[in-house]
């Protein structure tokens, strides 16, 4: 069997797993799929200790490695929001829940804003070649702390957009003016 077909394979296995969360948080499974994720994991590991001859299927599978591991983190706070016996929305670790439709709708919005700018950064940096260093929670963790200082410095509301100078993937803060539009 080639490095192609072992990642086709792997690859249905790693979106099989996906249905089967979903399944579970969904209600129609009543136990987690911990061994089929074990098993997942285990499989990604060999493969990658293994190595590629091509470059192509090496970040093929660095690129699924990275999704599983996205989904792992996603299903581990799923999973301890269940049993803490937390509702989405809630509040967790200090921040306020939202208290009403308008706010919920909100926050959904900034994290689809943010979820957004990972994907552009993502696909800029793979454009150049380059690989992503860091998993979409460690990057909005990172932003939101950028974003802190910045507006703490200036004053105002900052957003980020991604650029690309000299060859190098840069986030580029911009303050907004008074009707919400970058300026």
């Amino acid at each position: 069997m080639d490095e192609a077909e072992k990642l086709r394979i792997l690859t249905a296995q790693v979106d099989r797993l996906i249905l089967d969360w979903e399944r579970f948080f969904a209600g129609e499974r009543k136990t987690p799929p911990q061994d089929e994720r074990q098993l997942v994991a285990r499989r990604l590991r060999l493969l990658g200790e293994s190595g590629f001859r091509s470059r192509t299927n090496q970040f093929r599978l660095e690129q699924l490695q990275q999704r599983f591991h996205t989904y792992n983190a996603l299903w581990e706070r799923q999973l301890r929001v269940r049993e803490e016996g937390r509702r989405p929305g809630v509040a967790v670790a200090g921040v306020a829940a939202p208290t009403n439709a308008k706010a919920a709708k909100a926050v959904q919005e900034s994290e689809d804003r943010e979820h957004a700018l990972y994907e552009r950064y993502c696909a800029a940096k793979r454009a150049l070649g380059e690989d992503v260093k860091f998993d979409e929670e460690g990057f909005v963790a990172r932003l939101a702390r950028q974003r802190e200082a910045l507006e703490k410095r200036l004053g105002e509301a900052v957003r980020f957009d991604v650029v690309v100078r000299d060859g190098k993937v840069k986030l580029a803060a911009r303050g907004r003016n008074r009707n919400g539009n970058g300026g």
